[in-house]
């Protein structure tokens, strides 16, 4: 029986095969990870859904810097979520901020644009002045079913009391998943202290 499920973010096929042999139970599909993730190429995720079996997340994310999107930016995300339908991708992740809260209308647009798809909700929280408020917004949203978050802190260990606070607002609503500096060496003690269903980090398994 697994006690949790360890997500592996990769950005290339190798890293993704990589990923699965060594334990992982699904990865986040990006490119770019250097600039904290971008949306990979149509080409790379076929490559990496004919060569894995476990599950696969895809980044969307059109632009590195800020989550504050733009009309072009916009146009963008709604292309490539159309592309990742084509491709049978079956959960994306993705963030918006307006105003130093999330951008709940353009999250509330891409469920729209996404259909069938679920939703994981990025690192674009820990930017915001009130999560736990806009955590409360989020589970009006169907597709929205993962949030992933550092607890607003550079490090999962470093946000563990607001990961805490957020665990207890997303309940059974909204699967929380803790990432930054979630490794294969710590991951087991950081359960121990949250007691959640879902981890998140580059190198929360081994890439070879």
């Amino acid at each position: 029986m697994i006690e949790f499920l360890k997500e592996s973010c990769v950005e290339s096929l190798s890293e993704a095969i990589s990923a699965e042999k060594n334990g992982a139970n699904l990865i986040e599909l990006c490119a770019e990870l250097n600039e904290d993730g971008l949306t990979p190429s149509a080409n790379l995720i076929k490559d990496v859904q004919s060569s894995i079996k476990i599950p696969i997340k895809v980044m969307i994310r059109p632009r590195k810097g800020d989550f504050e999107y733009l009309s072009k930016d916009i146009k963008d995300i709604q292309k490539d979520i159309r592309i990742a339908l084509e491709l049978g991708v079956e959960e994306i992740v993705f963030g918006a901020t307006k105003n130093n809260d999330l951008d709940i209308d353009l999250i509330k647009n891409v469920a729209i644009w996404a259909k069938k798809m679920k939703i994981t909700i990025h690192k674009a929280i820990d930017t915001v002045s009130n999560p736990l408020e806009d955590i409360e917004k989020l589970k009006a949203i169907t597709n929205v079913t993962s949030i992933l978050t550092s607890g607003q802190s550079k490090t999962a260990f470093e946000g563990l009391e607001m990961l805490k606070f957020m665990k207890e607002v997303c309940g059974d609503d909204i699967n929380l998943i803790p990432a930054g500096k979630v490794t294969e060496s710590n991951v087991e003690n950081l359960h121990q202290i949250l007691q959640l269903k879902h981890y998140h980090g580059r190198k929360i398994v081994t890439l070879d």
